[in-house]
């Protein structure tokens, strides 16, 4: 519930900046009522790096839904969704501002550019779920590589708020590349099972 978010978030406001990374990675979580209550206290938050996650909800089309209930976005979580954007924002954009702001923020962080704070060595924290327990869990990786996770993060929503683009495809496929390339070394080949 919405007293239950505010409730429990008081903690998490007080951390501020530092409390976006874990909710943009729990923001994954394939549950939709957690998504639903995570989009309100980025909201409260005002972050502005969560709109690039909130747009694909806020925006997208009941006739997309494929059947898939922890896939799908329901008319609550659309709300939902469009309410943050609007509170980080100001206004709710059209479909194609926000195509428009996804494959402009996709290719400035494939170009390098950092959203998170690195250490003297180049080294910062990026969130992400833990492959078994679904939890966001802090990783250590080098500027380049952060960057190019939250690239990938971002051209896979993109992709999915306009899956017919092929263009927009094989950006997040050449994204989900760089990311397993620069996981495993760039002097090493790729593992098997990369995409």
């Amino acid at each position: 519930s919405v007293t239950g978010v505010q409730t429990c978030a008081l903690p998490i406001f007080k951390l501020g900046r530092e409390a976006v990374d874990p909710l943009l990675a729990a923001m994954q979580s394939e549950e939709p009522e957690l998504r639903v209550q995570l989009y309100e206290v980025v909201s409260r938050l005002q972050s502005e790096r969560a709109v690039g996650y909130l747009l694909r909800p806020a925006l997208s089309d009941a006739a997309n839904n494929t059947g898939d209930p922890q896939r799908d976005i329901s008319g609550v979580e659309r709300c939902a969704a469009s309410e943050a954007v609007i509170r980080i924002v100001g206004e709710r954009p059209s479909r194609v501002d926000a195509e428009q702001f996804l494959l402009r923020r996709v290719q400035k962080l494939l170009a390098g550019e950092q959203t998170t704070i690195l250490d003297n060595e180049g080294y910062g924290e990026i969130w992400q779920p833990d492959p078994e327990t679904k939890l966001p869990v802090a990783k250590r990786f080098d500027g380049m590589t952060i960057a190019a996770i939250e690239a990938e993060r971002l051209a896979s929503e993109l992709h999915r708020f306009v899956p017919e683009n092929k263009q927009y495809r094989r950006l997040y496929l050449a994204a989900r590349l760089e990311v397993a390339q620069l996981e495993a070394g760039l002097d090493s080949a790729l593992p098997d099972d990369s995409p």
